[in-house]
């Protein structure tokens, strides 16, 4: 289990002291470019056959590369069950979907209970009454908000949009009469919000920054996108992006990664960190399983 802070620090340590690194193929900075490459596999929520046995690679030559690099750091049992890793993935499917933390941070709230209680008769049965009225207030009607949410929205008029974006709108069929634009929309729990960027494609990368969300008949969402090349720098481990002049519009449903990303500027170059590997291909192992 990685704790968000080490994870927090995994993803942005490239861009703290990239530029500092002298030599991009020193074998400790290469060992820690393995070792993101593995969480980036790990922590995606799917995945392609070949990418697990890549997985299986990347396993192996980490634990080796760190044998050789640090002879006198022992391996600890968490490298062995790492090397197991790739057969779960393929028995379970990807192994975000069965990721720990949300367990851990139940400690937190066992801990305030006892410390707002200041009574520890029968201890174990209060702590376990006040938890199941919690699950059962969390999993009330009231609790789960709509598919679709969103404010400040205006009438949609496609007419005040350029060529290029009328003809993509009207080519997916979408029902102007009752449709609406904002600047942010949520979509099954997961915000899309003006300035934003989602992966439109992996293999020559190519992002979209989000101008504004279309609503239809308040349950299809639509994302009016300006496209981004992207170059991914293997040896920071991110991607640099630069403006096109082509626009897109796309349903959120068919993104080939839901997750969208902020955009840093990091000495006047535009660059995108990925929270996990980004595969577009159908036949992945989360379909298969």
């Amino acid at each position: 289990v990685m704790p968000l802070q080490h994870g927090i620090c995994c993803a942005f340590f490239f861009v703290y002291i990239g530029h500092k690194v002298q030599n991009v193929n020193d074998p400790v900075w290469i060992l820690f470019l393995t070792l993101r490459k593995i969480v980036d596999i790990v922590t995606a929520p799917s995945l392609t056959e070949g990418t697990v046995a890549y997985l299986q690679v990347l396993i192996e030559e980490y634990i080796a590369d760190r044998l050789q690099l640090f002879p006198l750091e022992a391996l600890i049992p968490k490298h062995h069950y790492l090397l197991h890793y790739p057969g779960l993935v393929l028995a379970f499917g990807p192994l975000i979907n069965m990721w720990t933390m949300r367990f851990e941070s139940k400690h937190s709230y066992f801990k305030n209970c006892v410390r707002q209680l200041k009574n520890f008769k029968s201890l174990c049965k209060t702590l376990a009454q006040r938890h199941q009225m919690l699950q059962a207030y969390l999993h009330s009607e009231t609790f789960f908000g709509p598919t679709v949410s969103f404010n400040n929205s205006t009438p949609f008029v496609i007419q005040t949009y350029c060529i290029e974006l009328q003809t993509c709108i009207r080519s997916l069929g979408i029902t102007m009469l009752g449709a609406v634009v904002t600047d942010e929309v949520v979509y099954m729990g997961t915000a899309y919000t003006h300035g934003m960027f989602v992966a439109l494609q992996s293999h020559d990368p190519m992002f979209g920054e989000i101008l504004q969300g279309l609503v239809v008949n308040k349950e299809s969402v639509f994302l009016m996108l300006r496209k981004y090349s992207g170059r991914f720098m293997s040896q920071f481990h991110y991607y640099e992006v630069s403006e096109t002049s082509e626009y897109l519009c796309i349903s959120v449903a068919s993104l080939g990664d839901y997750l969208p990303l902020p955009l840093y500027n990091v000495d006047g170059r535009y660059i995108l960190i990925s929270k996990h590997s980004i595969f577009f291909r159908m036949d992945s192992v989360q379909e298969k399983v």
